[in-house]
């Protein structure tokens, strides 16, 4: 079944992604219709069930540094800023710039929610992936096809940006249509020898630091905007460490968090 269903989302997901930003709106509408569907269902749980009575609400360990690389797994969308900003209708930059300051604002909002919910929910009991937590419900199961859903409309925006560089190109154009298949069938294949995203998000999350948030950026702010080195220096070392650090620190760590509670607290007074 397995097989069958990562070659199914394959076939759905390629000849979406052939369309442009303009008409791949709707996917991403239908995304954040979804999560907000889940944080619902996650904030139900809470507030039916209460706190986990192991749950930390202060503390801190080395599960913080894999929580900044899952967290950059998801934020992190430099590489899609410019095929975005290309076919913005009436483009501006200070309208591109409230766009993105308005989408992180809401990110944040939903991303906070999501995962404060969900902790105080299952406390050390929950999983990388927090739809294993779920039951059986009617409610549940229709939370985890959408997100099957949501991914397969996220996956075509994420892809464009990879695929700028030959869809620019005079003398490349023509393998745009290979080179977008190849990479589905790519990743289809990787997806039926891995089962769980925890780990995975955290790896990513952390390549992408180094390179989107410091190695990139720098290399754009010395040799086209003068930036001095001694900046661009820091900015790339601040983001190889954090990227190394994630490469070495991918899991919670839940059994060596230390935990200052509001219990603790309470008691000590």
């Amino acid at each position: 079944p397995r097989r069958l269903l990562v070659a199914g989302g394959a076939l759905v997901v390629c000849p979406v992604c052939f369309l442009d930003q303009a008409k791949l709106a709707f996917t991403s509408t239908l995304s954040i219709l979804v999560f907000t569907y889940i944080l619902v269902i996650v904030m139900i749980k809470f507030t039916a069930n209460g706190a986990h009575e192991k749950s930390c609400y202060l503390g801190f360990g080395k599960g913080s540094i894999a929580m900044v690389g899952g967290m950059s797994n998801c934020v992190i969308v430099q590489m899609c800023v410019l095929p975005m900003y290309a076919e913005l209708r009436d483009r501006t930059r200070d309208k591109m710039n409230s766009i993105v300051q308005k989408s992180f604002a809401g990110l944040f909002a939903l991303f906070a929610s999501f995962s404060i919910g969900g902790y105080l929910w299952q406390g050390p009991e929950v999983k990388d992936n927090l739809l294993d937590n779920f039951g059986s419900s009617t409610w549940d199961k229709i939370a985890q096809l959408g997100v099957a859903i949501a991914v397969l409309g996220v996956y075509p925006i994420l892809l464009s940006p990879m695929l700028a560089p030959i869809r620019n190109s005079a003398g490349l154009h023509r393998f745009v249509t290979p080179a977008t298949v190849g990479v589905v069938a790519g990743s289809a294949v990787i997806a039926l020898f891995l089962d769980g995203l925890g780990e995975l998000s955290v790896l990513n999350g952390a390549i992408c630091t180094g390179v989107f948030v410091a190695l990139v950026p720098a290399l754009v702010g010395y040799y086209l905007l003068g930036k001095p080195m001694w900046q661009m220096l820091t900015l790339t070392s601040s983001g190889v460490v954090a990227a190394v650090l994630g490469l070495i620190y991918r899991t919670n760590y839940s059994d060596e968090l230390m935990c200052l509670s509001w219990t603790t607290f309470s008691q000590a007074s």
